[in-house]
């Protein structure tokens, strides 16, 4: 059987540490040969390993592509390991697994990308992507776009596949409990799930806050999530004297239990490539305010429970908050956002389409 190895040199934990962990964990389980090759220490080695999945650790930086000792271990790692089929994480991966084809027989090298961001248009990632990448997996017809307009190679348009996240509900169901400070108090509860940084946009709570109080109603906003954002936005809450409406949680692991307490889920993100939380907001049943930019719409499509609004009219994202808080019995009583995922997201048939490309 081949042997594939997921390539993730990230040191820290996000969606496409989560999505190579969780991906390589359910094809180990099915009996596929898996090794995983990241950074020293970090997160996706160290989960790896609790479960059992093999791993080799190598250092990478930025710049690692143009270290001919990291590239020598690299190549080294994929002719003794037999590798056949390698999925890099990083444009960094992306870069080195490129070069290493040049030396080692690798049978197919994918580039999974999971950002709708464009890729940076220079020689060298048009050599990469155009010549010496076989195929290239992406989690969105926007991310897709943004790759082949940036890039302006026409050709890439036959190497890349759009498979969308898949939801593992068994995993969401079985989450350990946790202890959430989220106190109903009458109010409409508010959420957002999200790394606190500026892509996520939880800046623009400010607005919707101060609208929302002014219009003399009862909310509170919870955001949960850590990041480089939280400092800054601490202080405009402080200065805005909205301590009362918007409380930040810092990180939780219980995604479900965070999803039950709240009644509509808004999602301030400026970007994505596939906002994985909206998933989460819909098996849950949740109404959901978003803004209508890149992969929102696509991931939305056909959800009952969703509206879209034009990126940064807060007013009419207030508003719409509490237009959608109005259908949160009817999605919940009928199951309509849980029936949508397991139809859309189903798991086995987005599992079957990659073992299809590898």
């Amino acid at each position: 059987m081949k042997k594939i190895c997921f390539f993730n040199s990230s040191k820290n934990w996000g969606g496409g540490e989560k999505w190579h962990f969780e991906t390589a964990k359910i094809l180990w389980e099915k009996g596929y040969e898996i090794i995983v090759l990241g950074n020293i220490n970090s997160e996706l080695i160290k989960r790896c390993r609790e479960v059992g999945i093999e791993v080799k650790e190598i250092k990478i930086s930025n710049k690692s592509f143009l270290n001919l000792l990291t590239v020598y271990k690299v190549c080294k790692f994929f002719y003794q390991e037999k590798i056949s089929t390698v999925i890099a994480n990083l444009p960094i991966d992306m870069k080195i697994l490129s070069i290493s084809g040049l030396f080692v027989k690798i049978d197919k090298k994918i580039y999974r990308r999971g950002s709708a961001i464009p890729i940076k248009k220079n020689f060298f990632n048009k050599l990469c992507l155009g010549k010496l990448i076989d195929e290239i997996i992406v989690n969105s017809y926007e991310t897709k776009n943004t790759v082949i307009k940036n890039m302006k190679l026409s050709m890439l348009d036959d190497k890349i596949t759009v498979i969308h996240n898949y939801f593992d509900f068994e995993i969401y169901e079985n989450e350990l409990y946790e202890e959430i400070q989220i106190k109903r108090e009458n109010k409409l509860i508010i959420g957002n799930l999200a790394r606190l940084s500026k892509q996520k946009g939880q800046s623009n709570f400010i607005e919707i806050a101060k609208y929302l109080k002014n219009k003399n109603i009862k909310f509170k906003i919870y955001l949960a999530g850590i990041g480089e954002l939280e400092d800054e936005l601490s202080k405009q809450i402080k200065h805005e004297k909205l301590e009362n409406e918007i409380v930040l949680l810092g990180f939780i692991k219980n995604v479900k239990l965070f999803l039950e307490k709240i009644d509509v889920f808004a999602f301030t993100s400026v970007w994505e490539g596939f906002g994985y939380s909206l998933v989460e907001a819909m098996y849950s049943n949740k109404p959901i305010v978003a803004y209508d930019i890149s992969s929102n719409p696509e991931v939305l499509e056909g959800y009952l429970g969703a509206k879209l609004v034009k990126i940064y009219d807060n007013k009419n994202f207030a508003e719409q908050i509490l237009e959608v808080n109005e259908m949160k019995e009817k999605l919940k009583n009928k199951k309509i956002g849980e029936e949508f995922v397991k139809k859309k997201f189903d798991k086995k048939k987005i599992i079957d389409e990659i073992i299809g490309i590898l």
